[in-house]
């Protein structure tokens, strides 16, 4: 039961701190180039259900790899994308108003907060078969509320995910 309790509390403290530092933080942006192309390949693939490579860039651009790109149209096609009319599927990537776009950043935004909660939780699975739960406690809890973790929730940036991934892959091996 304590584990469980432990647990839970690990997921609200994380939620809460990394929304708290969304709400109010300025950290909300693009990366000056770096991920821009993530989200407008993302938003492709939530426009028209293809990855295509149409998205608005020239041909010279560097090839993306496609799971960020999943990652944002999944949150897209689950939190909608926020529209100012009824057309929005059907204008140009870059015609979209900027205001209904920050909208939508928040709602990637808070998905990879709970990407990070949930990456706590997993780590501290994983440790609490390995040492004590106050121990995995502290060390899942560090992790959680670290602040480059927490500015990185802020940011069209790939590292939650992968993190997450990570973490996630490795419970089979617990179990065996």
């Amino acid at each position: 039961m304590k584990r469980y309790i432990l647990l839970l509390l690990l997921f609200i403290i994380t939620l809460l701190i990394s929304s708290f530092s969304l709400r109010y933080n300025n950290q909300l942006e693009f990366m000056g180039g770096f991920a821009e192309e993530y989200y407008d390949i993302g938003l492709h693939l939530f426009q028209k259900g293809t990855l295509g490579l149409d998205y608005g860039y020239p041909s010279t651009s560097v090839f993306r790899p496609p799971g960020y790109a999943f990652f944002i149209g999944g949150v897209l096609k689950i939190w909608g994308k926020i529209t100012h009319n009824d057309n929005a599927l059907q204008q140009n990537i870059n015609d979209i108003d900027p205001n209904v776009e920050f909208k939508s950043f928040k709602a990637i935004y808070f998905a990879q907060a709970l990407l990070l909660s949930l990456s706590t939780i997993v780590l501290y699975i994983w440790l609490s078969t390995y040492i004590s739960l106050s121990n995995a406690f502290i060390i899942s809890f560090l992790f959680g509320c670290n602040p480059y973790m927490i500015i990185i929730t802020g940011l069209l940036h790939y590292d939650i995910l992968h993190i997450f991934l990570i973490l996630i892959s490795t419970l089979p091996y617990l179990y065996n």
